[in-house]
């Protein structure tokens, strides 16, 4: 008997389970991407900010009163404020104080007419008193003014006052 040694064949297969994707990259060839970390920036918030008040000097004098006679008009108590070189100032307070109540506003916020101009509707048989800035000159009894149209129906008028530093 003879025996011949046989080697068995092999035949590759594919098992389809096995195949595993695996990195470009060999981390044992020590080729390593730096990968960005985030650091928070602390940013700060800008905080609002009152509106400039303009820097006082001499207290505000009523330098003109006109009497305002246009039916189209609102009763109105109208207010220039300059200061001594005849500038307007935006940003003055005006206090505007009558029985049982008072009002706070600013001129420039109808830069339109004026940067010093503001204005205030009256109400018929209010009496009025104004003031422009702190320590400024009262005007009192400011109540709307008669006036007469032109067919002589009668009617309230309003006031326009200038404010000046002396």
């Amino acid at each position: 008997m003879i025996i011949t040694p046989t080697i068995p064949i092999a035949t590759p297969t594919i098992d389809p389970l096995a195949l595993t994707p695996t990195p470009t990259n060999d981390p044992n060839l020590g080729i390593w991407t730096a990968t960005p970390t985030f650091t928070p920036v602390f940013t700060f918030t800008p905080r609002p900010t009152g509106t400039p008040v303009p820097t006082l000097g001499a207290p505000f004098m009523l330098a003109e009163k006109v009497k305002v006679c246009n039916p189209a008009q609102p009763l109105l108590l109208e207010f220039e404020v300059q200061n001594s070189a005849g500038v307007p100032v935006p940003g003055m307070r005006i206090h505007v104080t009558w029985q049982g109540g008072e009002s706070y506003f600013f001129t420039g916020l109808a830069p339109q007419i004026s940067p010093g101009y503001a204005d205030f509707e009256m109400v018929e048989g209010v009496t009025y008193t104004a003031q422009v800035g702190d320590g400024g000159e009262l005007v009192t009894n400011l109540t709307p003014p008669d006036c007469v149209a032109e067919n002589g129906a009668p009617y309230f008028g309003g006031w326009w006052l200038r404010f000046m530093q002396p």
